[in-house]
């Protein structure tokens, strides 16, 4: 038998291939499966298209939502951040909104934005709701810098209503400025517009019967336009800084007048008496720093001095220096008004009588001094530390700063230990010695005179008023010491 080569490579005419529809049944399903996947995604992914498509814009003047804010602030409005209660390293503040609706259309949502910024102008991240004033802090829920509130009972029109913003902060990111933004919603019914009834008519047609009753009225939202204000987050009214000067001056007045009553305790010294204080441009530096300063912080605080601060207000700083100030002023005054009388030996008639009082009322009256100067160096401190904060200001410069107002501290304590020693010249000449010497003058002037009025009669060298004015220098330097304000 033979075989052709190419029979099997040749088709067979008597055996053609059959068409199979099923691959392209498969491939229609398959389209068909993918295009209804991909209509659920859309629809899942773009819900807001069937909403939108519902409740259109208004387009009636009449149905324009207003707000306004009758009576607002002029300027910046403080906000006083407090500290939370569930957490120390946030702090919240209030806004307060005395709100109007302007417009007829009742409003039923009311949302709220802020937007903040450091003194550097980078934006800072707060959460932020919007409730009824007097609201429960667990009913007030806080958002991502915006919130909404939906009124359960529309707000009519023409009428007030209060609303309190609530923002919510990092503690460290003190002070902040920026704006509140409000916005109202509010719904209508009006007529259908003219395109939206070409569009109904473009529909399929209908037999043309004559309408039995005008179009239905559609729902419709209108949007206020948004309300501004603008805001400054300060510190607390009672921040912690404010207790760091007034602690800090209490402690260490209370160390000072425990270890002088000790020390001048053994010396045996606290009954003397001493005279009233005297006040030395040259020496009294505690006083002149502290009085400087406290009269220097009320010129700044008036102009210089920015209201963003990060520790205290502008306020806190000012009452502080001059309570300070104050504080060091009235001391030495109270020392005088308690002071008595104390006669000093002399021959003269009247006796010369000088005010004193024993050195344990002076310790308590230097201790107050010495609080006094302490709480306002910390002070002083607290201020350059603002001006660190805002970036005018290195660490390094600070800290030499710092350095030399802790060395001021220092010293005005040993100054104000040294003052009842200086006093009674326990380094010195001591006060008997020249008062002793002033008598041994005296009495070698008495005998001058008595032989010069022997041998020439009438041409005395001193006279009454000139022994007078012996004995009463002798009287004085026997009168108790007086002390050197520090």
């Amino acid at each position: 038998m033979i075989r052709h080569p190419d029979r099997h490579l040749r088709p067979s005419r008597m055996s053609p291939v059959p068409f199979r529809p099923s691959g392209v049944r498969g491939l229609l399903k398959a389209n068909h499966l993918r295009m209804i996947v991909l209509t659920l995604l859309a629809s899942f992914a773009l819900p807001s298209t069937s909403s939108a498509a519902d409740v259109v814009a208004c387009q009636l003047p009449v149905h324009t939502v207003s707000l306004s804010q009758p009576g607002a602030p002029q300027g910046v409005t403080e906000v006083h951040m407090d500290n939370s209660a569930g957490d120390e390293k946030l702090v919240t503040g209030v806004v307060h909104l005395d709100l109007r609706n302007d417009g007829p259309v009742p409003v039923s949502e009311l949302c709220a934005s802020v937007h903040l910024s450091n003194s550097h102008g980078t934006p800072q991240d707060a959460t932020v709701a919007l409730s009824f004033p007097h609201a429960k802090q667990e009913s007030v829920k806080l958002e991502q810098s915006r919130a909404c509130l939906t009124l359960s009972t529309p707000w009519p029109g023409y009428q007030d209503a209060s609303f309190d913003v609530r923002v919510q902060i990092s503690s460290v990111s003190i002070p902040l400025t920026g704006v509140v933004l409000i916005d109202a919603t509010g719904h209508a019914s009006e007529p259908p517009s003219p395109s939206e009834a070409s569009t109904r008519a473009a529909g399929p047609r209908r037999p043309t019967n004559p309408p039995a009753s005008p179009p239905a009225p559609i729902d419709c939202v209108s949007h206020a336009k948004p309300l501004t204000r603008s805001i400054n987050l300060l510190p607390s009214r009672a921040p912690c800084s404010l207790y760091l000067p007034l602690y800090g001056g209490l402690v260490v007045g209370l160390i000072y007048l425990g270890y002088t009553l000790c020390h001048f305790k053994r010396k045996g010294w606290l009954g003397r008496p001493m005279g009233g204080p005297q006040w030395s441009f040259g020496t009294s530096f505690a006083t002149n720093f502290t009085v400087g300063t406290g009269l220097l912080s009320l010129v700044l605080g008036g102009s210089v001095i920015t209201d963003a601060l990060h520790y205290m207000t502008k306020t806190h700083y000012v009452v502080l220096t001059l309570l300070f100030a104050a504080v060091l002023l009235i001391a030495p005054a109270l020392f005088t008004f308690f002071s008595t009388p104390h006669e000093c030996p002399s021959t003269l008639r009247p006796e010369v009588i000088a005010p004193a009082a024993p050195v344990w009322f002076f310790l308590l009256t230097s201790a107050l001094m010495v609080g006094a100067v302490i709480g306002q160096l910390i002070t002083v401190g607290l201020a350059m530390d603002e001006v660190r904060f805002r970036g005018y200001l290195s660490w390094g410069t600070f800290l030499v700063f710092i350095v030399l107002l802790g060395a001021a501290g220092v010293g005005a304590f040993f100054a104000a230990v040294g003052v009842v020693p200086a006093s009674f010249q326990e380094k010195g000449v001591p006060k008997e010695q020249v008062v002793q010497q002033l008598n041994t003058l005296r009495n070698r002037v008495a005998a001058i005179h008595r032989h010069v009025d022997s041998f020439a009669p009438g041409q005395e060298p001193l006279d009454d008023q000139d022994m007078i004015l012996l004995e009463r220098l002798i009287a004085r330097e026997q009168a108790p010491p007086k002390w050197t304000m520090f």
